[in-house]
């Protein structure tokens, strides 16, 4: 049987070590719950995932030449 050693660690360029905090009321963290659950992610990848696609539309319409 050929056997690979599992690879715990990501690779540096995929190693997220920053941490961003947020405050929320109650209510919108229940509402970021229910839409990270209802995509089948977790809360941490459904805001990373919504943040960097408003962000990399904002950068992009400020970044434009005229």
């Amino acid at each position: 049987m050929d056997t690979k050693p599992i690879q715990r660690r990501k690779s540096a360029e995929k190693r997220k070590e920053k941490f961003l905090r947020v405050r929320v009321s109650d209510q919108q963290k229940e509402l970021i719950d229910t839409a990270a659950n209802l995509a089948g992610i977790t809360v941490s990848a459904w805001v990373l995932e919504r943040l960097l696609q408003i962000a990399r539309k904002e950068v992009a319409a400020r970044t434009r030449p005229p």
